[in-house]
């Protein structure tokens, strides 16, 4: 696997993940039921803290959602940077993730101390940096993996090298 396919195959995960995550509420019962159940190992799925579709409640709380929509951004921008801008990136990656946690991290402080109780709108939007950027990183060491120096599956020949 090329470090271009890893990170394609990353960005394809992620942004179909956080498709199904987000269509949960109008899936057929079964589907959605597996969504909601699976995500609930994640997130708290406090009804007073969600985004709702008409009655439906979405399968994982405000600030999930933004976590998940910044990582399917940041999972595109990822693949639209290439493995060779991404690898160039390592070395900023940690405490730019760091800054990206900031928005996340004060708005849960906030909470946690009776200050400020934001709204559904904030906590999503807080999300969208930290999750963008978790992405981001995720995809970076997907880019950065040396795949040639992997041995080779057994029974199976060696990959065809490109020229």
């Amino acid at each position: 696997m090329t470090p271009d396919t890893a990170v394609l195959v990353l960005a394809c995960a992620v942004v179909a993940g956080v498709a199904i995550v987000l269509a949960a509420p109008i899936l057929p019962r079964w589907p959605a039921a597996i969504v909601y159940g699976l995500a609930s190992l994640v997130c708290h799925q406090r009804p007073e803290r969600s985004f709702y579709w008409g009655s439906i409640q979405f399968a994982v709380c405000a600030r999930c959602i933004g976590l998940y929509a910044g990582a399917a951004i940041g999972a595109v921008a990822a693949l639209t940077a290439g493995h060779a801008r991404l690898a160039a990136a390592v070395p900023r990656l940690k405490p730019a993730l760091m800054f990206a946690a900031v928005p996340t991290a004060a708005t849960v402080a906030a909470e946690w101390a009776g200050i400020w109780t934001p709204s559904h709108a904030v906590r999503a939007c807080a999300g969208v940096p930290l999750g963008a950027m978790g992405a981001i990183t995720l995809a970076a060491a997907a880019a950065t993996l040396h795949y040639s120096g992997w041995p080779p599956r057994r029974g199976l020949p060696p990959p065809h090298q490109h020229s």
